[in-house]
């Protein structure tokens, strides 16, 4: 697998809570990240509830560098966009409200001293007719995942005639059209 680049912070570079003999995928779950050491990397992680599906892995890139990448699958995609689109009925019909998945992707490099840095954050967004965009991120991501926060939280339209559901709807359709225009 390659692996893609990020610029990591200094703030992002994780202190380890013990080494040994540990997998390279313990030795993420274990540490702490610089900005928030409340939790460790995986107790944030596996407990983020936007995941419908998570997946621990750890592999070597074309280069030589060991990585742990997590990947979560997004929940509730498909009915918050159904929802969305049943809020603004004069857009129904285009494709762009058809997304059927959304993953993100986190991937940490492992040093020779068994430390780690995040290297990559990444989203792919898929739609029904087969159409996929991947979309580089940043680590303000991780503020997501560490305040266990949902991208597609169906508590926005609780109330579907308010006009702050009604905004809700629209930002994630002007989204997902500009996601959807570019993709291929």
């Amino acid at each position: 697998m390659k692996i893609k680049y990020l610029a990591a912070s200094a703030f992002l570079v994780a202190a380890l809570q013990g080494c040994g003999s540990a997998s390279d995928t313990e030795l993420v779950k274990n540490g702490v990240m610089q900005f928030n050491k409340t939790l460790t990397v995986g107790e944030a992680f596996d407990r983020w509830s936007e995941c419908q599906q998570k997946n621990w892995e750890e592999f070597k890139s074309d280069n030589g560098q060991r990585v742990v990448q997590f990947t979560c699958s997004a929940r509730n995609v498909a009915a918050f966009m159904n929802k969305a689109k049943s809020m603004l009925q004069n857009e129904s019909k285009y494709d762009h409200f058809n997304l059927t998945e959304v993953l993100s992707t986190f991937q940490w490099t492992i040093n020779k001293d068994d430390s780690f840095q995040l290297q990559h954050v990444g989203t792919t967004w898929r739609w029904a007719d087969g159409k996929s965009k991947a979309v580089d991120g940043d680590a303000e991501m991780l503020k997501s995942v560490y305040s266990n926060e949902n991208t597609f939280d169906m508590s926005s339209f609780q109330d579907p005639d308010s006009l702050d559901a009604v905004r809700t709807a629209r930002a994630y359709a002007d989204m997902a059209y500009m996601l959807y225009d570019s993709a291929r």
